[in-house]
């Protein structure tokens, strides 16, 4: 009996570097971000659920933030570009706007580097549904970076003035439209105790994708929606989490973010109702330069300080980066050092009894008569990135009884 909160929806927090990430009107030449602003976001949640509450995260700035006003609020369906949309949409039902608060306190101010919880809110919703998150910033951040996930892949509306609670903004030309989400690192559901998350790791397989904008269509929510149709009652109760981020490794920092062993507390350990991660990075380390034996240490470490916080670990093997057709060739690919150490790490992932549980993405992807490339459907406009139909075998792929088994053990 009883309950506890789930994080139903999460991305992993960056330090983005403002200038480049924030449109021009709301990043002043004295270097502040955001001064009088309001920031519309829309997220779409996995676990639905009658309380709500959501985290703010200053995680990259070594200067605090004061948040005036949040809201939520169910998005309207909206054409955007010609496409109608509630994911992406500037246009909130009115009826069902609330204002959040922190400490019953209209406004928050988060710490350099801290984080705050919003105090819970009753907001019932059903699963795989949209919510929008408007934040408004008076004083704004005098910052050079900010805390954000870069490669949203939905749209974000930032408009001048308090408008958190406006039925609409205005839609901005695209060209000053960010597809990054601010500040905003997580939803979290109040659940029963037999409610869990799934937490996925990845680079820009898992994080950019082939999905259009505001579309929704990573792999990470199709296998929501596999776990969903399950016939198994213990399986839709698991939230999908994907808190991926593009160019991630295993070992070495990336510009957009840290390596997967410095941010594995942040990002998965400290995730609310946190059961199982699948860990689908380690081949930016490989086409980079780094061993198949250093790999395998890394995947070691995280193994074990997962088991450590009582968290099942899945593998997931690594999938082919060569090709010779694609439209734009990736800079990483025909590197044949790097295909012999890509094999040695999938043979331990196959083979190794670490893991609790392996998928296995290169056998899914990989081309019969060259199992360097990817299968020509499969293949997206690069080498290393899969199409969407791609994205759809690595959802469907996943051994949805490998968690009946870890569960139900």
């Amino acid at each position: 009996h009883g309950s506890h909160w789930v994080t139903t929806w999460s991305s992993a927090q960056q330090g983005c570097p403002a200038r480049a990430n924030i449109p021009q009107a709301f990043y002043s030449d004295d270097g502040v971000a955001f001064e009088n602003a309001t920031i519309r976001q829309t997220v779409r949640l996995t676990l639905g659920g009658d309380d709500l509450r959501i985290r703010l995260s200053n995680a990259f700035v070594g200067v605090e933030v004061q948040i005036d006003r949040v809201t939520i609020a169910l998005p309207a369906l909206e054409e955007v570009v010609g496409k109608m949309t509630r994911s992406g949409s500037p246009t909130i039902e009115p009826a069902s706007l609330q204002q959040l608060s922190f400490a019953g306190r209209p406004s928050t101010i988060i710490p350099a580097g801290g984080q705050m919880i919003s105090d819970p809110v009753a907001f019932p919703i059903p699963n795989d549904s949209t919510i929008t998150i408007s934040l408004y910033i008076s004083r704004g951040q005098e910052t050079d970076t900010v805390t954000c996930h870069m490669v949203a892949r939905t749209r974000t509306w930032i408009v001048e003035g308090d408008s958190v609670a406006a039925p609409t903004v205005p839609q901005t030309r695209m060209a000053d439209t960010p597809i990054s989400w601010y500040f905003l690192s997580a939803v979290e559901a109040w659940k029963p105790l037999d409610h869990h998350a799934v937490v996925v790791f990845g680079d820009s397989i898992t994080d950019v994708s082939a999905a259009p904008i505001d579309s929704d269509l990573r792999w990470t929510n199709r296998l929501f929606r596999r776990l969903q149709q399950s016939p198994n009652a213990g399986l839709q109760k698991l939230s999908v989490l994907n808190q991926a981020v593009r160019g991630n490794r295993l070992i070495d920092d990336d510009i957009r973010a840290p390596n997967l062993n410095a941010r594995l507390d942040s990002d998965a350990i400290a995730i609310s109702g946190i059961k199982f991660a699948v860990i689908v990075e380690g081949l930016l380390d490989i086409t980079r330069g780094r061993t198949s034996l250093r790999t395998i240490v890394q995947f070691q470490q995280m193994i074990a300080r997962l088991h450590a916080a009582d968290v099942f670990v899945f593998g997931a093997t690594l999938k082919p980066f060569s090709c010779v057709s694609a439209e734009r060739p990736w800079r990483g690919a025909n590197r044949p050092p790097s295909e012999v150490e890509r094999l040695k790490v999938n043979r331990w992932i196959r083979n190794t009894t670490d893991f609790d549980a392996m998928v296995d993405f290169d056998e899914t992807l990989r081309n019969p008569s060259n199992t360097t490339e990817s299968r020509p459907e499969y293949q997206g406009e690069d080498c290393l990135h899969p199409s969407l139909a791609g994205m759809d075998a690595m959802a469907d792929v996943f051994p949805l009884d490998a968690f009946e088994r870890l569960l139900d053990g």
